[in-house]
């Protein structure tokens, strides 16, 4: 199916309004080649010309819509293209054409920023939050940001690179259009390495998709896939996006043979460098509240998934995405518990 909705331009000018790369229409597109969902593209929008606020969405299913936004699952973050004095568009667009299938379906709406209270705008059914930690860069280059820090901090980056350097020859390349593919194929070698074999982002759709888009923002001066290789052996890789004055760490992965010595955190210290370098005002770390995001980040840019209905079977579906949550929740909690249990010392033994 051709993709439909506004030219790149005015698409990519609301996603400015957020800073938000996942927003751009070559992610939409790059996503919809891949993905190819079995439904309709629905791509609203307040006006033809000079639309002041999109809606990319997709619908299955006619006695009971599903309708969702293009782009969940891989997209860090999405929600409705609007600057923040239009966001009220958003909600008009969606009862004007949409009205019958909120009726008798449901529309999800994936990974929208809290901020923006999209879930009273939309009188939604909250679904889940998910913290997106972000490292504040506004006071100035990497010499600003160092000294915003402790100084516990500071001696530690400098040891981690110190000891690197010590014991490797060490080098840290930016990916070009001439290696691009190579070094792809090296980030998810070692996201696997990192994550396991079956680890979603480095096999299927997604690296599908991670590769075409890829392609995109190099072309676009939006890409900056980094390799750190040690004696001439990848040690680490790195897949930095930037997008309207902000940097982001999308996915990430490491040879666990060289985890003694800390060769992410350094090569995130390098996309932290290169930022700040670059004029950004913050560095996102995107979705998710490992430890390692907590440490290093100054504020989160929360998003959230929600459902909105105006019918009982949109209403029966909230219920049943809610109480799923719920279950995942408790689940991944008693894990944990069972996995801090297991690595604690017995018998007095360390």
């Amino acid at each position: 199916m051709e993709f439909i909705g506004p030219d790149a331009d005015t698409w990519d000018r609301l996603a400015a309004h957020s800073q938000n790369i996942f927003q751009t229409r070559d992610f939409a597109e790059a996503w919809w080649s891949v993905y190819q969902p079995h439904g309709e593209m629905v791509v609203l929008t307040d006006r033809a010309d000079d639309p002041r606020c999109i809606l990319p969405l997709y619908r299955r299913g006619k006695a009971v819509p599903l309708i969702r936004q293009i782009g969940h699952g891989p997209a860090d973050e999405l929600g409705p293209l609007a600057a923040p004095d239009d966001r009220h568009l958003a909600a008009e667009l969606l009862r004007s054409e949409l009205g019958r299938d909120l009726r008798r379906g449901v529309l999800v709406l994936h990974d929208a920023p809290v901020e923006a209270e999209w879930t009273d705008r939309l009188d939604g059914g909250l679904i889940r939050t998910t913290p997106s930690p972000i490292v504040d860069l506004s006071m100035g280059g990497w010499d600003e940001f160092l000294a915003s820090r402790s100084r516990s901090f500071r001696k530690e980056i400098r040891h981690q690179r110190n000891r690197i350097e010590r014991d490797f020859e060490m080098t840290i390349r930016t990916s070009t259009q001439e290696t691009l593919e190579e070094d792809l194929t090296t980030l998810f070698r070692l996201h696997r390495l990192r994550w396991g074999a079956e680890a979603p982002f480095a096999k299927g759709e997604q690296a599908a998709l991670a590769r075409r888009f890829a392609r995109h923002c190099i072309d676009r001066d939006r890409l900056r896939l980094t390799v750190m290789e040690l004696n001439g052996r990848p040690a680490a890789a790195l897949l930095g996006l930037r997008f309207a004055g902000v940097h982001s760490s999308w996915q990430s992965g490491r040879d666990p043979e060289f985890d003694q010595y800390s060769v992410g955190s350094v090569l995130l210290m390098d996309g932290l460098r290169t930022a700040a370098a670059d004029g950004a005002r913050e560095y996102r770390l995107l979705r998710g509240g490992e430890s390692y995001k907590n440490r290093l980040a100054d504020q989160s840019r929360d998003t959230c998934t929600l459902t909105v209905s105006s019918g009982p079977a949109g209403a029966a579906a909230t219920r049943i995405a809610q109480a799923r949550r719920s279950l995942e929740r408790l689940v991944h909690e008693r894990r944990e518990s069972r996995s801090r249990k297991s690595s604690e010392p017995r018998n007095g033994a360390s």
